[in-house]
């Protein structure tokens, strides 16, 4: 009896020291801190032997770290000219910081601190930087913009290729302005176009700004967009392609390229190999004769600027029904128009393909005719060379403006 006591006295407080032990767990735990523990309260030595260099919109400030074993960065504070506080950090690890943002020339005084791991901040040092007038000001004072089919055409010079959005604006009938467009971009030689304009004479406006929210003037100039209207794609036809081409079983028939689908792959572009010897080349009936203003002109989605995307075409023409239905001649057609195909971000190599490059893919690649190009009836696209030099050319959507004369 004694022995069956003192083994359940033995098991009562055994539960009870588990018991206890969960309380303390419980009650006891707290939640630990997430990241560096400060290691002491004293701040880091200064920066010293600071240097400024200035260049356009930024400049960058040189200095000698000190010897603090502990220190994690170098913070510069100072205030941009809408007032807003900014502060730009540089890693322990270099001694160089560039302070960024600013539109106009002028003097700036820049607070620079060390900060160490316990988050101890120096004294400050003062310096007073002098950064040149933002590249902006360059850019607005080369954007050139003239009249076109169904709108406005802007150029301009980014030699910097900074982050910049080109704003275009124009008047209403109640002499007010309506924002028309916004072209973003860092390429160096930029282009924009609006269209979808009535050809009536209005003002334009375009505006330059940076990523810093910093803007330019307003350039204006009062132009009469040159008429045209969009081809009806109902109107379009089908015609038989010379036998020395073959259709790929991967793409889709002729009528694909006026369907309305331009985000499309495969089975959605008309798709053609070669010969080996011959360029590749195609046609059909728009349906009516016009004075062709320009074109855009859609690759497969899935290879942008790669592969059998058209990158050297040619577009013929003729009004001669017979001279169209000879698939193996080009007697009585005439080149209306020939052109190398670019991306936008400058880059011509094969590969290194940006968003920018392929965003405007995406939306298509306008070409735009000269004024002494003959009417046509029938169009007839050659390909001379690929994106990836292959012996293949595909398209996924082809549209057409200009002026109608006869419709058929």
């Amino acid at each position: 009896m004694v022995i069956n006591l003192h083994l359940k006295l033995n098991k009562m407080k055994a539960k009870y020291i588990n018991v206890l032990m969960c309380l303390l767990l419980v009650f006891g735990c707290k939640e630990e801190p997430i990241g560096q523990y400060a290691v002491d309260a004293d701040a880091p030595a200064e920066i010293s032997d600071v240097s400024v260099e200035n260049f356009k919109g930024y400049s960058e400030i040189s200095y000698k770290i000190p010897s603090d074993k502990d220190l994690l960065y170098v913070s510069a504070v100072y205030t941009n000219e809408q007032g807003v506080e900014i502060e730009a950090r540089a890693s322990a690890y270099t001694n160089k910081l560039v302070v960024s943002g600013f539109a106009k020339a002028g003097d700036f005084q820049i607070q620079l601190y060390t900060v160490d791991k316990s988050e101890n901040r120096s004294n400050p040092v003062s310096v007073t930087i002098s950064p040149l007038d933002s590249p902006i000001f360059d850019i607005y004072a080369s954007v050139n913009i003239v009249e076109s089919f169904g709108g406005i055409k802007l150029t301009w010079e980014n030699p910097q290729k900074e982050d910049i959005v080109v704003e275009v604006i124009g008047s209403n009938e109640d002499g007010e302005y309506d924002a028309l467009q916004n072209f973003y971009g860092s390429a160096e030689n930029g282009f924009g176009a609006v269209r979808g304009l009535d050809a009536e004479e209005r003002q334009f406006g375009v505006v330059v700004r940076d990523s810093y929210k910093n803007r330019t003037d307003t350039l204006f100039a009062t132009l009469t967009p040159l008429f045209e209207q969009e081809l009806d794609k109902e109107l379009h036809k089908t015609m038989n392609f010379s036998k020395k081409f073959t259709q790929s079983n991967y793409g889709g028939p002729q009528y694909k390229v006026w369907d309305g689908e331009s985000y499309v792959a495969g089975s959605g572009c008309f798709d053609l190999y070669g010969n080996g010897e011959d360029p590749i080349y195609w046609n059909y009936d728009l349906g009516v004769t016009a004075k062709i203003s320009r074109f855009k002109m859609w690759s497969r989605n899935t290879h942008y600027y790669q592969l059998a995307h058209p990158r050297h075409i040619q577009i013929w023409g003729t009004t001669d029904e017979e001279a169209a239905k000879d698939t193996e001649s080009f007697d009585g057609w005439e080149l209306l128009f020939e052109v190398k195909t670019e991306k936008v971000s400058g880059n011509d190599e094969y590969g290194d393909i940006t968003p920018e490059d392929i965003a405007h893919a995406k939306a298509g690649e306008e070409f735009e005719f000269d004024l002494s190009a003959s009417p046509t009836r029938f169009v007839r696209i050659r390909t001379l060379e690929t994106w990836g030099k292959i012996d293949r050319s595909w398209i996924a959507e082809l549209t057409w403006w200009g002026e109608v004369i006869e419709t058929h």
